[in-house]
């Protein structure tokens, strides 16, 4: 690492300093170079793991797809993938691909229990995840997108810029942000497309290896310790939620 990880900053709660806080900030200066030293192995760790596998192997590839998906003459007003990406897809990409499609079934939807089990089923089994969140997705989705990165699954994520996901300029609790991307679909994505091409693109890519890294459960922790090192210090509501709450205070030393 450049340069060593601050687990956490220092809580300024208001008012008066709580004195169990002040003895938690005693032990985590001790701690601090037995968790620094932890950072760096698992750092070393996560970019060795993290080394993106070529599962396809340029013959058969599993892709799993999440998002809408347009059934026969549907209506076609709302965004969903279609046949005609679909065919697009396998025309490009050097592979066999078989489409994994949560909505072509013939199960007991009665069954909920069977239902979650066979969407995640599908998700594990695919080589990648491709998602179309051109529109404002529901639920499942977003768990789809966790399960895969939990797995290591490469995901694909269709956002064009000015989309529900993506856009130019947004408004968050009265903060402008330029160059928004939504925290969830930024954080797990491991290319986020324009446009169709460009989601072959990044497909043929990885048919040959030429992808360095896959994201996975390793980048969910760092993105937490990057939050303590980065804007904790900053976080009023979480330092006070801290310094009332002992069971947390010891769960943001786990981190």
């Amino acid at each position: 690492m450049s340069k060593q990880l601050a687990i956490y900053p220092t809580f300024r709660p208001r008012g008066v300093l709580d004195p169990n806080l002040a003895v938690f900030q005693l032990n985590l200066q001790i701690l601090r170079q037995y968790l620094v030293n932890i950072a760096q192995d698992l750092s070393n760790s996560d970019q060795n793991s993290g080394k993106s596998e070529m599962k396809c192997s340029g013959a058969e590839c599993g892709i799993y797809l999440a998002g809408n998906i347009q059934k026969g003459h549907e209506d076609t007003s709302r965004l969903a993938w279609t046949q005609a990406h679909l065919d697009l897809l396998s025309q490009e990409v050097p592979a066999a691909l078989t489409f994994l499609n949560p909505a072509l079934r013939s199960d007991d939807l009665s069954d909920q229990r069977s239902v979650f089990g066979r969407d995640m089923l599908q998700v594990y089994s695919s080589d990648l995840i491709l998602v179309d969140a051109r529109e404002r997705r529901g639920l499942g989705v977003g768990a789809e997108m966790m399960w895969a990165k939990m797995n290591r699954l490469p995901v694909v994520i269709w956002a064009p810029k000015n989309s529900h996901y993506h856009k130019e300029r947004a408004e968050l609790l009265g903060v402008e942000v330029e160059n928004w991307v939504h925290p969830f679909v930024e954080s797990l994505a491991d290319h986020l497309a324009e446009d169709l091409p460009s989601i072959v693109a990044w497909m043929v890519r990885f048919l040959e290896g030429k992808i360095s890294s896959i994201k996975g459960a390793e980048d969910i922790q760092g993105a937490m310790r990057y939050y303590l090192e980065q804007q904790f210090d900053s976080d009023i509501p979480m330092q006070e939620a801290a310094s009332a709450n002992g069971s947390l205070r010891e769960k943001f030393l786990l981190v």
